[in-house]
């Protein structure tokens, strides 16, 4: 009687043991956080390796690979004795290459590349985002309504603002999917409405504000073809297009006026 509690007891005691062992198994593999070995993997796919070359100039080897922007700036001011102060708003990463370039060349092609801006005073270089000021003045289009996008709705066709980069922002008449002045923007651009109601200011960098300068010139050029249709047309089309409006059920406003008035009174006349 003894044995057979015991042979019971340790059956029980296996049988713990097993359901502890599998939640501690299901919980190990169903956890999304990443191991260290993981950690470990990720951190020594970034890398920066910086060799000075054997050469009479201070020339160097740079190898950059998924490399924060911040971080190179940083090992440069640390470990080459470069006075570095970078804007808290650079920010990325990069993967690059350079062999016989001197420290400054690099910094002044990954400038280039990312759209910085290096501002050497003396013994210091600033580097911050290159963002320009662009003031855009309309003809035909209030400011106020190409930026609310009512002026590109009204046109009632797509106008396209194509840029150097061979992308181009599309502007339909449909409100779903209008695309607006604001798609063009980049994470630091920003847009002011000015004194003046044909007036705004983009501050963006040089790709972005050309895009809408495009863009804005044609919104702006859509309509002044519409206002010189307008102008030049004939008084005989004007009365063929609201005769045909009319016999579908639509008024023109503004046009035929004065015919209605001539017939009235050329009724009365007889």
């Amino acid at each position: 009687m003894k044995l057979l509690k015991v042979v019971i007891f340790c059956f029980l005691v296996l049988g713990l043991c097993g359901n502890l062992f599998a939640q501690s198994v299901g919980g190990t593999t169903a956890s999304s956080e990443p191991t260290e070995l993981e950690k470990e993997i990720t951190e020594r796919a970034a890398s920066i390796e910086i060799t000075r070359l054997e050469t009479k100039d201070p020339l160097y080897s740079i190898e950059l690979r998924n490399a924060g922007l911040n971080d190179f700036f940083r090992l440069l001011a640390h470990d080459y004795d470069m006075n570095v102060l970078v804007d808290d708003r650079v920010a990325g990463y990069i993967t690059a290459s350079f062999t016989n370039l001197s420290l400054e060349a690099a910094l002044d092609n990954i400038a280039e590349m990312y759209g910085l801006l290096l501002e050497k005073n003396k013994d210091v270089i600033k580097v911050k985002p290159n963002l320009i000021t662009k003031t855009i003045v309309f003809k035909h289009v209030s400011a106020e309504s190409f930026l609310n996008g009512l002026a590109a709705t009204s046109l009632g066709s797509q106008a396209t603002a194509g840029s150097t980069g061979g992308t181009s922002s599309t502007v339909s008449g449909s409100e779903e999917g209008l695309a607006t002045v604001y798609d063009l923007l980049s994470e630091l651009g920003k847009i002011f409405l000015g004194k003046q109601r044909n007036l705004i200011m983009v501050i963006d960098y040089p790709e972005n504000v050309k895009r809408i300068e495009n863009f804005a010139q044609a919104v702006d050029g859509s309509m002044d073809t519409r206002i010189f249709k307008l102008k030049y047309i004939s008084s005989k089309e004007i009365a063929t297009e609201f005769e045909e409006d009319d016999d579908e059920g639509f008024v023109l406003e503004g046009v035929g006026s004065g015919s209605s008035s001539s017939s009235s009174s050329s009724g009365s006349s007889n």
